[in-house]
């Protein structure tokens, strides 16, 4: 989820620093309204330090504490295993991509998050297709998740260039799919941790007092064998008691 700042508004130009140090924004003329962090004197004498793109300067949405950046209400969200990461912090820079912002100056905690979770798969849907899926998606690739955009399920601004960004997604690796096919993939829905727990209660007692049972049987002391009429009469005959003389 992209939570724009309040006072968001893209730049037009900005140098980010590429050096061994973290990326900085650069003072130079058309940066901006916004205070840069370094003066990045050296611009002119080492260009290949910086990299230099202009940004699309965007209406404000997903402005943080509005209404614009809440979940819809109907989103199917499972407290117990969903979470939110907000990106699109920065006043400065724009962020496409739900990994870290376009000049690579603030990455946020998703890929942490998957690795901490052994998510070795992603499967990407939402708005939108051209922006902010794309990028995210083509992250997703580049830090060497498996990755699927579910092409039913996102919306480009430009109908025109669809078949453009699906051409650049599946030359990068990303498997552009429709949710029809999802099943065979082997992705399904998930039960809610409730349900799960329905379940997984009662066959829990039931093995456990099977194992109790198991245990009393086990230690359970072996009974002599139970004296019948036949045991305690004796041999009948002379030869029944021939073994018993000669003892």
């Amino acid at each position: 989820m992209t939570q724009h700042p309040n006072s968001s508004s893209p730049v037009l130009l900005t140098y980010v620093n590429q050096t061994k140090k973290a990326p900085e924004l650069c003072h130079t003329e058309g940066s901006g309204i916004f205070e840069p962090t370094v003066a990045c004197p050296d611009r002119e004498e080492n260009p290949s330090h910086y990299l230099a793109f202009n940004q699309t300067l965007w209406p404000p949405h997903c402005v943080v504490n509005t209404d614009g950046a809440k979940l819809a209400k109907t989103l199917h969200f499972d407290d117990g295993a969903d979470f939110v990461i907000k990106k699109g912090t920065l006043c400065q820079i724009d962020s496409y991509s739900a990994f870290e912002d376009n000049g690579g100056m603030q990455k946020t905690e998703l890929r942490a998050q998957l690795k901490e979770m052994r998510v070795d798969t992603v499967f990407i849907a939402g708005l939108t297709l051209d922006y902010c899926v794309k990028f995210t998606a083509l992250d997703a690739r580049k830090y060497g998740f498996a990755t699927y955009v579910i092409l039913d399920a996102t919306k480009a601004t430009n109908d025109k260039v669809v078949n453009a960004v699906i051409a650049e997604l599946e030359t990068a690796g990303v498997k552009v799919v429709l949710s029809t096919e999802l099943a065979k993939i082997g992705l399904r829905r998930q039960a809610p941790k409730i349900l799960s727990l329905i379940f997984a209660i009662p066959l829990a007692i039931v093995a456990a007092l099977l194992i109790i049972a198991l245990i009393i049987f086990l230690r359970a002391p072996k009974r002599e064998p139970l004296l019948t009429e036949d045991n305690l009469s004796g041999p009948n005959t002379e030869e029944d008691r021939k073994p018993l003389l000669l003892e």
